[in-house]
Protein backbone atom coordinates (compact mmCIF):
# COMPACT_ATOMS: atom_id res chain seq x y z
CA UNK A 1 0.00 0.00 0.00
CA UNK A 2 1.36 3.62 -0.76
CA UNK A 3 -0.11 6.31 0.83
CA UNK A 4 0.54 10.02 0.17
CA UNK A 5 0.15 12.77 3.53
CA UNK A 6 1.27 16.32 3.66
CA UNK A 7 1.31 17.00 7.17
CA UNK A 8 2.77 15.63 10.62
CA UNK A 9 -0.90 15.46 11.81
CA UNK A 10 -2.38 13.68 8.45
CA UNK A 11 0.52 11.08 8.68
CA UNK A 12 -0.15 10.68 12.68
CA UNK A 13 -4.02 9.88 11.91
CA UNK A 14 -3.66 7.60 8.80
CA UNK A 15 -1.34 5.64 11.50
CA UNK A 16 -3.90 5.97 13.85
CA UNK A 17 -6.65 4.59 10.68
CA UNK A 18 -4.13 1.75 10.00
CA UNK A 19 -3.90 0.60 13.79
CA UNK A 20 -7.73 -0.01 14.21
CA UNK A 21 -8.12 -1.23 10.81
CA UNK A 22 -5.91 -3.85 11.28
CA UNK A 23 -5.61 -4.49 15.10
CA UNK A 24 -3.51 -8.02 14.85
CA UNK A 25 -1.01 -6.92 12.71
CA UNK A 26 1.85 -7.74 14.66
CA UNK A 27 4.59 -6.39 11.68
CA UNK A 28 4.65 -2.89 10.14
CA UNK A 29 7.82 -2.20 7.45
CA UNK A 30 8.03 1.13 6.80
CA UNK A 31 10.47 2.11 3.77
CA UNK A 32 11.65 5.96 2.86
CA UNK A 33 14.33 8.12 2.73
CA UNK A 34 16.03 10.16 6.10
CA UNK A 35 13.12 12.79 6.76
CA UNK A 36 10.29 10.78 5.34
CA UNK A 37 8.30 10.79 7.97
CA UNK A 38 8.67 7.29 9.24
CA UNK A 39 8.81 8.21 13.03
CA UNK A 40 5.79 10.39 12.78
CA UNK A 41 3.95 7.28 11.43
CA UNK A 42 5.88 5.70 14.46
CA UNK A 43 4.33 8.55 16.81
CA UNK A 44 1.14 8.09 15.08
CA UNK A 45 0.74 4.27 15.97
CA UNK A 46 2.76 4.53 19.28
CA UNK A 47 -0.39 7.45 20.22
CA UNK A 48 -3.19 4.84 18.86
CA UNK A 49 -1.59 1.96 21.23
CA UNK A 50 -1.83 4.74 24.27
CA UNK A 51 1.52 5.41 24.68
CA UNK A 52 3.16 8.53 25.51
CA UNK A 53 4.61 10.16 21.43
CA UNK A 54 6.94 12.25 22.85
CA UNK A 55 8.73 8.84 23.80
CA UNK A 56 9.18 7.79 20.69
CA UNK A 57 12.78 8.89 18.98
CA UNK A 58 13.89 8.05 15.52
CA UNK A 59 16.15 4.87 15.85
CA UNK A 60 18.86 6.37 13.45
CA UNK A 61 21.54 5.84 15.29
CA UNK A 62 20.41 2.56 17.54
CA UNK A 63 19.74 -0.76 16.26
CA UNK A 64 15.98 -0.67 18.32
CA UNK A 65 13.90 0.85 20.67
CA UNK A 66 11.48 -1.08 22.66
CA UNK A 67 8.16 0.70 23.95
CA UNK A 68 6.63 -2.14 25.32
CA UNK A 69 3.74 -2.61 22.97
CA UNK A 70 5.37 -0.93 20.12
CA UNK A 71 9.03 -2.00 18.99
CA UNK A 72 10.62 0.36 16.88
Amino acid sequence: MIQTTKTVTETQTLAAQLAAEYPNHKLWLLYGNLGAGKTTMIKGLASALGLPENQVKSPTFIFLADYGPLVH
